[in-house]
């Protein structure tokens, strides 16, 4: 009975055992679709669109789109980032950190805070990276008026003024 027992007991526990990787998948999200984390051990690859948005390409075809807290300075610059996790699950709230290049090497900068996790499509996916982002433009400067138009109003030529009479020294 016992020995019956611990071997139902076993199979229970392995089975639990083996759900938290296959669990991500399933994981339930917030009402918006979102979801809080992902599991790193799924993640084939990322794309930085900009300082504040990043794009997770999971296996099975799966893209998580990232909105940062705040603009992370530097990450669209430098393509490419670090993360540090005590699991296998990025979450919402855990940083990541601009990876610059040193004088021996990579460096992590400041960390930036994740947000949550929204699930897109290829299309949505795609359409982020050819979306051009908007280049800040220096502005044109004004053209010049030409030498006969200046000084002229809307009702013609200036009046010849007379010319002034020059100082005379002053001892």
């Amino acid at each position: 009975m016992y020995k019956r027992l611990n071997i139902t007991l076993l199979l229970f526990l392995l089975a639990g055992w083996t759900l938290p990787g296959n669990a991500q998948e399933s994981e339930p999200g917030h009402d918006d679709g979102s979801r809080s984390c992902i599991n790193t051990r799924l993640i084939r690859r990322t794309y930085i669109v900009d300082d504040r948005n990043v794009l997770f390409y999971m296996s099975g075809g799966t893209v998580f789109h990232n909105i940062l807290r705040m603009p992370c300075h530097g990450l669209e610059r430098e393509d490419r980032f670090s993360y540090h996790t005590t699991g296998a699950q990025l979450c919402r709230l855990d940083g990541i950190y601009v990876l610059y290049n040193g004088a021996w090497g990579l460096r992590e900068g400041a960390s930036c805070s994740l947000g949550d996790f929204h699930e897109i499509s290829k299309e949505t996916a795609e359409a982020m990276r050819e979306t051009p982002q908007q280049p800040q433009t220096e502005t044109a400067p004004l053209p010049m008026p030409a030498p006969e138009q200046i000084g002229v109003d809307e009702n013609g030529p200036p009046e010849a003024a007379e010319p002034a009479e020059p100082e005379e020294p002053q001892p």
